[in-house]
């Protein structure tokens, strides 16, 4: 039992002055109800000292174990490292060289692709820290994601300009619902809804998309 949980018990005993006499449940229970914000907020204090000064032992541990499943693993990890910074760099070279006139001609092909890589490229980042931090069933499930990303970019390439402008374009339905789901809880968490004018706009968008691409677009 910590400190303040025995001041709950000992303020209880006291205030109820049990000696003795025979105490109600209901009475017990307003006086608990009244009790425990006051009781939690010390705990909660008390906790937050307490992990303060247990952080630096637990990070430590943290590094210690980190190098340990380096010195075991270097190769491996290296390797993957370096494939990762290959890939992200010949990326960008050919982001670089081609962009301007993938903008011209309305290349939706090489927008979609391209930003799937530089999201393939993130979530492999991910992989290798998951792995360096001893985490393997998280790094295999980000590694499940970075599956489907190749899957959809071999099938946009395949498919060509409709089915990428198709998939560019889906991003605003998805938009719009993000934004009326903000604004359902945007209040309770303490945020500002967006505007009507900002709605309205979301709502246009999704509007122009679903009469281009027919009602079932929209879902």
């Amino acid at each position: 039992m910590t400190r303040s949980n025995d001041e709950l018990f000992s303020s209880i005993l006291n205030n109820l002055k049990i000696s003795g006499k025979k105490i109600e449940t209901k009475i017990i229970s307003d006086f608990i109800q009244k009790t425990i914000p006051e009781t939690v907020d010390k705990s909660l204090k008390e906790t937050k000292k307490q992990c303060k000064k247990d952080l630096p032992e637990s990070r430590l541990e943290r590094i210690q174990f980190e190098k340990r499943l380096y010195e075991r693993w270097k190769k491996p990890i290296d390797l993957l490292e370096i494939f990762i910074n290959i890939c992200r760099n010949e990326g960008s070279k050919i982001n670089q060289q081609y962009r301007a006139e993938a903008s011209q001609t309305k290349d939706y092909v090489f927008d979609v692709l391209t930003k799937l890589h530089a999201r393939g490229c993130q979530i492999s980042f991910e992989i290798l820290t998951l792995l360096k931090s001893g985490f393997p069933e998280g790094a295999h499930a980000r590694w499940r994601t970075l599956h489907e990303i190749a899957v959809i970019s071999y099938f946009i390439m395949e498919k060509g300009q409709n089915i990428a402008e198709r998939y560019l374009k889906f991003e605003i339905i998805e938009s719009y619902k993000e934004a009326i789901e903000f604004q359902k809880h945007a209040p309770k968490l303490g945020y500002e809804p967006l505007t009507q004018e900002e709605m309205t706009i979301l709502e246009n968008e999704r509007d122009e998309v679903i009469r281009k691409y027919g009602k079932d677009f929209g879902s």
